[in-house]
C-alpha cells in the first residue's frame, strides 16, 4: 500500500495527483463528504492501493483513522474498524451540515447514569487532536445532534476507554 500527505487538493500546486497520473494510476475516489479530511484521493498503482491524505494535520488525521487505517487493517486480514465503540451521552448540541459526515474531537467522563461525551472545540484543532479521548460522528443524514442525547463514539484513547468497557461493542 502507498500513503501519502499532502497535495491532496489537486491544485496546480498540488503535484501528486499529476505524478501518480502519469504512472498510470486508475483513481477509485477524489473528495469525500467528511470533515475534516475532505481532499482525500483512492485509486491503484501498479495494483496496490494508494491513499493520496490530506496536509493538513486534522484532516490528514481524519483521512487516515475513518479510511486508510481501517483499509490496512483489513488488508491485515484484522478487523476493519480500529476502534471499538461506546454509547454515550452527548453534553453539548452539536450541529453539522446534511450530506456531509462530520467528526470531532471529544473527551469522556464517567457519571451516575453511564458515559458523557463532552466535544472539544477550542479555537485550535490540533489542541483538540491532542487531547481527545474519542471521536464523535455527526451522520450525513443529521445536522443537529442535542445535547442529551445518546450517541455511540469511537474510543480513540485505550487508558480512557478502559475504565469505561461495560458500554464497549
Amino acid at each position: 500500500m502507498f500513503v501519502t500527505s499532502g497535495g491532496a487538493w489537486g491544485s496546480e500546486k498540488d503535484l501528486i495527483f499529476k505524478a501518480v497520473e502519469r504512472l498510470e494510476w486508475q483513481g477509485i475516489y477524489h473528495r469525500v463528504r467528511m470533515g475534516p479530511g475532505k481532499p482525500v484521493g483512492f485509486g491503484l498503482l501498479s495494483g496496490k492501493p494508494f491513499f493520496v491524505l490530506p496536509g493538513g494535520p486534522p484532516s490528514n488525521e481524519m483521512a487516515f483513522l475513518q479510511l486508510a487505517l481501517p483499509a490496512l487493517r483489513k488488508m491485515a486480514g484484522k478487523r476493519p474498524q480500529p476502534f471499538a465503540t461506546a454509547a454515550a451521552q452527548l453534553e453539548k448540541s452539536l450541529t453539522g451540515e446534511k450530506g456531509w459526515t462530520e467528526f470531532i474531537h471529544a473527551r469522556l467522563e464517567q457519571g451516575e447514569n453511564g458515559l458523557h461525551v463532552h466535544p472539544y472545540l477550542p479555537a485550535s484543532r490540533l489542541v483538540s487532536m491532542a487531547r481527545k479521548e474519542a471521536i464523535i460522528r455527526i451522520p450525513e443524514d443529521r445536522d443537529e445532534i442535542a445535547a442529551g442525547e445518546t450517541i455511540d463514539i469511537q474510543l480513540v484513547d485505550p487508558a480512557a476507554a478502559a475504565g469505561y468497557h461495560p458500554w464497549l461493542s
